[in-house]
């Protein structure tokens, strides 16, 4: 049961959130706070290194994998003969001109699996803090959530605000909107025409994309 303490921080803290814009529409296209939590999950600093330095990789991965017709209509072409939506992307390929130029978003899912186990090197060479805590299993690669950066840059400047506020324990900055409207500017510049424009396209009332744009307009 939640103490009235306890009450008025999540009350409180959910009209912070409000203020910084973490927002989502509501069916009847009313905004409401989006799902946040309120305190950042605990991780090893070996763990996040770990999931940091693989993350390069995985691109590496997703964009070969992108190139490889062949492998794609291997592994898919089967599936496509009973999924109309694979079909319908399958289909694309071949009807659309496509270019040699692609940006890739992207987050990387991990579970984390408790390991006691999981310690190498000799004792006494590092601190116990240096060991990576878990066993890692990569489980979703996400194009289409890693289009949240700037809720996820606004949630960490909550959690920034409630730790000055001597609620919240040290915690690491995370403000993936900066490198990613990078990205989106690289691209266009790359794109090599000076009337160019980037579109954005998403479902009604989808927030992701929302999010991006106005992500972009807040970075200028």
């Amino acid at each position: 049961m939640q103490t009235q303490v306890q009450n008025e921080t999540i009350e409180n803290t959910i009209e912070l959130a409000k203020l910084y814009g973490i927002l989502k529409y509501l069916p009847d296209g009313q905004l409401t706070h989006a799902p946040f939590s309120l305190s950042p999950y605990k991780i090893s600093a070996a763990d996040l290194q770990e999931m940091t330095e693989l993350t390069a990789p995985f691109s590496e991965l997703m964009i070969s994998i992108s190139q490889n017709w062949d492998f794609l209509e291997h592994h898919l072409e089967p599936i496509a003969k009973i999924d109309p939506f694979l079909r319908m992307l399958m289909d694309c390929r071949t009807d659309e001109i496509t270019q040699s130029k692609q940006l890739l978003v992207q987050r990387n899912d991990f579970f984390l699996i408790k390991d006691e186990h999981k310690k190498t090197g000799q004792a006494g060479d590092y601190p116990e803090s240096n060991f990576a805590e878990s066993a890692l299993r990569q489980v979703e690669l996400n194009t289409v959530s890693a289009s949240f950066p700037f809720l996820i840059t606004q949630i960490s400047h909550l959690h920034r605000y409630l730790f000055k506020q001597n609620q919240l324990p040290e915690i690491i900055p995370n403000n993936p909107l900066s490198p990613v409207v990078d990205a989106f500017a690289k691209a266009v510049r790359d794109y090599g025409s000076p009337d160019g424009v980037m579109l954005l396209i998403s479902q009604p009332r989808g927030q992701s994309f929302r999010s991006v744009g106005a992500g972009t307009a807040f970075m200028g």
